[in-house]
């Protein structure tokens, strides 16, 4: 009853083996996952550049370029009443004023767009600088954690074989005690070779094959030293010989 006690509590050691490493393979799964979906929402941040869409104002250039026209249209009518002289003479005047304008408007409006494109640039030179330190974070973060959970992984992995090696050699130990007295010699002959009786014993056993017993300091023909020393089809036969009550006493003492 022992025997089969230790076997059962053995395998079911060995099951319960098996089914903490399968739960962890399954918590290490899982974690890989929120590891990978984490990754993933990481990566997929996507920052704006704000001021990609900034427009340079030309406005107030236009209003300039509108307000100079009207003073050159006026400029022009006040010379057509000085006669041709002043027209003349005011023309060259009047143009030479009107490129300044001009030139004046196209620097602003140059000035105006090296200003927008400068902030672009710096805005996008911020969204890149921050996008591979996210993604060196990222990556630097899934190393570390493939790096732990491998680590882990071949300890439990370690951890298991042994329990389930050590769970296998109990098992295998308590089910050789449930062998039949027929088996091999080495899953009882060689215990029986060993075994040592009270004078009141080897009376109650008695003569091999022979129920009854005999009396007490009476010599019997139960050797357990030539026992452990038989060939396995010897010892098969020696079985074979016995009573049921002879085998009782041979394989079941406490």
């Amino acid at each position: 009853m022992a025997a089969v006690t230790g076997t059962i509590v053995a395998l079911g050691g060995l099951g319960v083996s098996a089914a903490q490493a399968i739960g962890q393979n399954k918590a290490m799964k899982k974690a890989q996952a929120a590891s990978d979906l984490a990754s993933k929402e990481l990566k997929a941040i996507n920052e704006q550049n704000a001021f990609k869409q900034l427009q340079v104002p030309t406005l107030g250039t236009q209003l300039a370029q509108q307000s100079q026209a009207q003073r050159e249209s006026q400029a022009v009518n006040m010379l057509q009443g000085a006669g041709a002289e002043g027209v003349i003479g005011g023309i060259g005047q009047l143009a030479v004023a009107g490129e300044q304008g001009d030139l004046q408007n196209a620097a602003r409006l140059d000035e105006l767009k090296f200003e927008r494109d400068a902030m672009q640039s710096q805005a996008q030179q911020g969204i890149n600088s921050r996008k591979q330190q996210r993604d060196f974070e990222i990556g630097f973060g899934e190393k570390a954690d493939a790096e732990a959970k491998r680590a882990q992984a071949e300890e439990n992995r370690n951890a298991a074989i042994q329990s389930a090696v050590g769970f296998a050699g109990s098992a295998l130990t308590s089910a050789s005690k449930l062998v039949g007295p027929y088996g091999n010699k080495n899953l009882g002959q060689g215990e029986l070779g060993k075994t040592q009786w009270s004078p009141e014993q080897f009376a109650k056993f008695g003569n091999v094959g022979k129920d009854g017993g005999v009396g007490l300091g009476e010599t019997t023909d139960l050797d357990f030293e030539s026992i452990g020393g038989m060939s396995n089809q010897k010892f098969k036969q020696f079985m074979k010989g016995l009573t049921s009550g002879q085998k009782q006493m041979l394989f079941n003492q406490q």
